[in-house]
């Protein structure tokens, strides 16, 4: 892609919500879209390439939100600040006092990032499954109640949550992908009752991060 993106900006604004927003123009629609595609690929599998000290993080890109006009790619991300701090208390707890950091860098014979990975035969502790094989593996699932404001404003829509289930099947995790405000949080009250079958890898449970998907409809 390189050469191809004619211009670049940005910018970040804080409060309640820290919201950070780029956009780069490209010479052509097509270089705009496959910038996207790019940007899209790389968010939706950040959290293999991270620990899972920094997991959360991984999770959060895959909410990045990318749209394409004409020859600008936009790209947004909305992050509660309380969150922020949560990730940067776990970074600083994770590494001890005194002693720095692991150095990452790229293996010359695997081409992977070193420390991103498990050692050689090693089971990952957390897998990313699609949101179509995990939703089969539901065995238990409370339904949302629907807000009596977004009834009487007729707001119907999906709420898409980025989700870690645990070993056990429970939901341990949730953020916001995209939804209604009103709707967001009844869904994430009622996937947080939702119960997966294990999944199992090389014998052992393993958490699991996936998509979910909660669809308010309104009766007809």
């Amino acid at each position: 892609m390189g050469g191809k993106v004619q211009q670049a900006s940005g910018g970040v604004k804080l409060g309640a919500n820290v919201v950070v927003s780029l956009q780069a123009v490209s010479t052509t629609d097509q270089d705009a879209a496959a910038l996207a595609g790019t940007l899209r690929s790389l968010a939706g599998t950040a959290d293999l390439f991270v620990k899972d000290t920094y997991m959360q993080a991984g999770t959060l890109l895959q909410s990045l939100n990318v749209t394409v006009d004409g020859l600008v790619t936009k790209v947004s991300l909305s992050v509660p600040e309380t969150q922020i701090e949560q990730m940067m208390q776990a970074a600083h707890a994770s590494t001890p006092h005194g002693e720095s950091a692991p150095q990452r860098g790229m293996d010359p014979r695997s081409g992977v990032l070193s420390g991103s990975l498990p050692p050689p035969g090693a089971t990952p502790q957390r897998i990313r499954i699609g949101s179509a094989v995990q939703k089969a593996k539901l065995v238990q699932r409370a339904a949302p109640v629907y807000p009596p404001l977004a009834l009487q404003a007729r707001i119907s829509g999906v709420v898409r949550l980025n989700a870690i289930i645990g070993k056990d099947g429970t939901v341990e995790n949730l953020t916001v992908v995209s939804g209604h405000p009103l709707l967001v949080q009844p869904a994430m009250d009622a996937v947080k009752q939702w119960v997966y079958q294990p999944t199992f890898l090389n014998g052992e449970a393993v958490e699991v991060v996936t998509q979910v998907e909660v669809n308010f409809t309104l009766e007809q």
